[in-house]
């Protein structure tokens, strides 16, 4: 069940956020992101969501923008720290981070 609710909710808010791009600040769809991760962490008793989300959430929104699966911005502040520390394959840095986060926490 939290599971399918991770999918629904990375994919529902990729699509928000890709209807409403270019955006200038996010900060209330994060806010209700973290609410929902966290109540699923707690229910759960593990970090799992949290790295179900990452591994779903930046690969669906770059589909919807017609962008490579591993495609990492250069606008916000997450993207410009992976690409100072991953440079070219910050995309897939951040996928196998999330991939082994949630395969360690399952």
């Amino acid at each position: 069940m939290i599971v399918l609710a991770i999918l629904l909710l990375s994919t529902v808010k990729a699509y928000i956020d890709h209807k409403r791009w270019p955006f200038e600040r996010h900060v209330v769809g994060a806010i209700m992101v973290a609410a929902a991760l966290a109540g699923s962490c707690y229910y759960s008793w593990s970090l799992y969501p949290i790295f179900l989300f990452g591994l779903i959430f930046n690969p669906t929104i770059n589909l919807m923008h017609g962008k490579a699966f591993f495609y990492m911005g250069n606008t916000a502040w997450t993207d410009i720290f992976l690409r100072s520390i991953f440079d070219d394959v910050a995309g897939q840095s951040w996928f196998v981070f999330n991939l082994i986060g949630l395969i360690l926490t399952i």
